[in-house]
C-alpha cells in the first residue's frame, strides 16, 4: 500500500457495543470494529495519507514504524472489503 494512498471513510458512527464501535453504511450493514481499526477509519478524511496515519501511530506509541505501516495496511485493506473506506479523489490541479 503506498503511503501516498488517501481514502474517505464511509458509514456512520452509531455507538460502542462490548469493545467494538459500531459502524453502520447506508443503514443496511452494521460493523463492529477493533478500536485500532475506529482509529483509523476516523482519519480516512479523504486528505490525510496513509503514511500520514502511520506517523500519528508511531509518534503516539512506542511501536515501530514497519510494524504499525503492516498494521494500518492490514486495517485498510479490511475497511476497503468491508465498504467502510474508499480511495479518495485525486485533487484537481
Amino acid at each position: 500500500m503506498e503511503e501516498s494512498s488517501r481514502y474517505l471513510k464511509q458509514g456512520e458512527e452509531l455507538g460502542v457495543e462490548q469493545g467494538g464501535v459500531l459502524i453502520a453504511i447506508a443503514g443496511e450493514k452494521v460493523y463492529a470494529v477493533t478500536p485500532a481499526a475506529y482509529y483509523v477509519w476516523r482519519m480516512c478524511d479523504g486528505s490525510t495519507t496513509v503514511g500520514q496515519i502511520i506517523d500519528d501511530i508511531v509518534s503516539s506509541t512506542k511501536l515501530s514504524r514497519e510494524d504499525v505501516k503492516a498494521a494500518v495496511s492490514t486495517i485498510i485493506q479490511q475497511l476497503l472489503s468491508a465498504g467502510l473506506v474508499k480511495p479518495a479523489e485525486e485533487p484537481s490541479s
